[in-house]
This record gives structure tokens, sequence and C-alpha cells, in this order.
């Protein structure tokens, strides 16, 4: 899994952290990958503390050159993007292009990704819990179940970057 998003609150880093650790703290198989970029530097040490000591959480320091981060993505099964609030940013396009499944709260902007996309509830005081199910129900997908999965995301980026879609909405 990999949150290319920057720490923040907003993006509810800590939380998708506090829900790994719950998730892994038993289970021997997956890797958490969070990407620093431009944090608030009081999150990010908050971030990197509940992350410090767990050999499955990277923390990736600061910015990546564009090559970096597309091999962080595309070595990401998952890529998780739960905002408070958001449009359908290139963060997640971008992770889609890669392969990565995208992993997005219930959103309105997100709406458009559909089935394409494993859905979490966002909803305040249950974040964690949901971030949790969802990490032990992605953790369980067979092969073919990811290898479907990333079919139809592939498929979804590519009508999303349909250039007589675009050109429509211009």
């Amino acid at each position: 899994w990999i949150v290319n998003r920057r720490m923040h609150s907003h993006y509810h880093t800590l939380e998708v952290v506090r829900a790994f650790n719950r998730f892994a703290g038993a289970r021997a198989d997956g890797h958490l990958i969070l990407i620093q970029g431009d944090a608030d530097p009081e999150y990010a040490r908050l971030v990197s503390q509940e992350a410090r000591g767990h050999p499955r959480i990277h923390v990736i320091q600061g910015f990546l050159a564009q090559e970096a981060l597309r091999d962080w993505l595309c070595a990401a099964d998952f890529a998780i993007s739960v905002p408070r609030s958001d449009q359908l940013s290139s963060s997640i396009l971008e992770a889609m292009q890669c392969g990565a499944i995208p992993v997005l709260g219930r959103l309105p902007s997100y709406q458009s990704v559909g089935a394409a996309a494993e859905w979490v509830d966002i909803s305040p005081g249950r974040i964690e819990e949901n971030l949790t199910k969802m990490f032990v129900q992605t953790a369980g997908y067979a092969p073919e179940r990811l290898k479907a999965g990333r079919d139809d995301t592939w498929q979804k980026i590519k009508e999303i970057n349909n250039p007589e879609r675009i050109g429509a909405a211009i």
C-alpha cells in the first residue's frame, strides 16, 4: 500500500498508520509506504513517531523525483487516498497509471472511478476502524483478484484519459 499524498491531517495520514499498525500487529505480510512531500513539519513528526519501529512502514522523506515516485507507485498494489475533501487529483491518477488499485474515501469527486476502486467510509470516528478492515480485506486478495483489480484500474484510467472525453469536457 502507498499513500501518494503529503503527510497532513487533511489526508488522515496518522489514521492510516494507526490502522496499518493494528492490522499488521500479528501479520507478516504487506508494507505501507508514506511519502512525506510538502508535509506540515509537526504532523510529519507525529506520523514518523507512530511509524517508528515498525519494520513494514516506510517513510520517504521530502519530495521524490518523478522517476522515483513512479517506481514506488508501480511497486504498490494499492494507493490510498482518504482525505476529508478533494477533487479527483493527479496523485490518484498517477497511481492508477502505474497499476495501483485506488483505495478511496467515499467522496462525491471520486465517484467517477467507480468499481475500479476499493471504497472506505471516512466518517468521523470510524475511519481508523474502516481502514483496518480495508487492510485486512485487501491483504487477503488472491493473485487473480489483484490482477482483476489492476485490469479494472487500467480500463478506468483509459476511460478517464480518453482524448474524446477530455475534448468534450473543454
